[in-house]
């Protein structure tokens, strides 16, 4: 089982606040079984202003929205699903530049380090990483950015503009670009494989 995710939050650094998180959990083939999306509120906000223009999220919209969570509610949430699912093997995580959100799920304690590693491999898939990757054997444009959307606009995945850098629509777009990553390899081996048996 795999669970792609993706965060936004007031800043860039330990101390800002998750406003955001987005869950999808795929099964071997990576096919969506079920998703789970959070809102969440605190007493007070350590505020980039440069992330909320990336996020458009409006803070004092946010706050006071009535399906806006506590951290310990949405964490709550955020274990029976992933007890919803559970099998015998770790969650496999799926994400772009994965590392800064599973920081900020741990350092905000959406869940504890010790719930993550229960719960979640700590061997993920990061798109950014196997794109990084991709540029060095010329699969990917070395012009390229390796900003989600950037990723996005080079394999021509569909975007749209008033959704993205939402934390939802992101994990659904990291997952198409996953996926477009996969069926690259698959197509250059096979365009090889038919180039050999040509000669």
């Amino acid at each position: 089982m795999y669970i792609a995710f993706d965060t936004e939050t007031t800043g860039i650094d330990n101390n800002c606040q998750l406003l955001s998180a987005s869950f999808i959990i795929l099964d071997k083939s990576f096919e969506i079984i079920d998703s789970l999306d959070l809102n969440i509120k605190y007493s007070s906000y350590v505020v980039f202003p440069e992330a909320l223009e990336t996020n458009k999220i409006n803070l004092i919209s946010h706050h006071k929205h009535p399906n806006t969570l506590n951290i310990n509610m949405a964490n709550t949430l955020l274990i029976n699903f992933l007890n919803c699912h559970k099998q015998k093997y770790r969650y496999i995580p799926i994400g772009h530049n994965i590392s800064f959100d599973t920081n900020a799920i741990i350092n905000n304690k959406l869940l504890t380090k010790e719930s993550y590693s229960h719960y979640i491999s700590c061997n993920p898939i990061d798109t950014l990483v196997i794109s990084q990757f991709y540029k060095t054997i010329n699969l990917i444009p070395t012009h390229c950015s390796l900003s989600l959307t950037s990723l996005c606009k080079n394999f021509n995945i569909a975007l749209d503009n008033s959704l993205i850098h939402s934390s939802n629509y992101d994990t659904l777009l990291t997952i198409q670009l996953f996926k477009t990553l996969q069926n690259l390899v698959y197509n250059n081996n096979h365009a090889n494989k038919k180039r050999k048996l040509e000669h």
